[in-house]
């Protein structure tokens, strides 16, 4: 035989499959592709991961908001900017040390004396030169106090914000780590979610809550 003769058989047994011994061809036929969907949002929503992260993030807020109030009702905006992030930063401690809670009523002292400063020379019917001046200055210090105290409103809202997105990517990841896991276990090819599949051949939500909270 030649062999252009024997390259070009052995290129038909490769294209069409083996020969069976009575010289028929059978082809192999694929498995079905098999697809699953999942409800990916009702497994977040009913995860253990996100209630915990919704409670978190409920005391997170409170206790932020805790410390705004504290800053708003007391002097805080007669202080510098670093003055105030640093009261708090200490005001979001919940078991201060010995050290903290001397510097913090430092810092609240301070504040304090210079409130008191302002509201004398408020209370001054004739203030000279000096007195006016100082006045003047406790007045810009206070103003920039308060820009700064929104400025740190913004940065907590930013703080929170980050938190909360955080928390639900660490639920989605969990989420999705056990559609994986359960696709792969029922030989799944793909796992559409319920916005883009109307229907699959199978439904994989139910099992994938189950999983993640175990």
């Amino acid at each position: 035989m030649k062999v252009l003769s024997i390259i070009s058989a052995l290129s038909t047994i490769a294209l069409f499959g083996a020969v069976s011994p009575g010289g028929t061809a059978h082809a192999q036929a694929p498995a079905p592709a098999q697809f699953g969907r999942v409800d990916i949002g009702k497994v977040v929503n009913e995860s253990k991961e996100r209630q915990a992260g919704i409670v978190e993030l409920q005391r997170t807020q409170a206790n932020l908001e805790n410390v705004f109030q504290r800053l708003g009702q007391g002097s805080a905006n007669f202080l510098a900017e670093t003055e105030i992030a640093e009261l708090a930063a200490l005001y979001e401690v919940a078991k201060p040390t010995d050290a903290q809670k001397k510097r913090l009523a430092a810092i609240e002292e301070k504040s304090d004396v210079l409130k008191r400063e302002m509201t004398t020379l408020q209370n001054t019917q004739t203030p000279d030169a000096a007195q006016t001046t100082r006045y003047t200055q406790l007045t810009a210090l206070r103003d920039k106090g308060n820009e700064s105290l929104n400025k740190l409103g913004r940065t907590l809202t930013t703080r929170l914000q980050e938190k909360a997105r955080d928390a639900d990517q660490k639920a989605i990841d969990a989420a999705r780590a056990s559609v994986a896991k359960i696709a792969k276990a029922k030989g799944l090819a793909v796992v559409f979610t319920g916005d883009i599949a109307v229907y699959a051949s199978v439904d994989v939500t139910d099992e994938v809550i189950k999983d993640v909270n175990k």
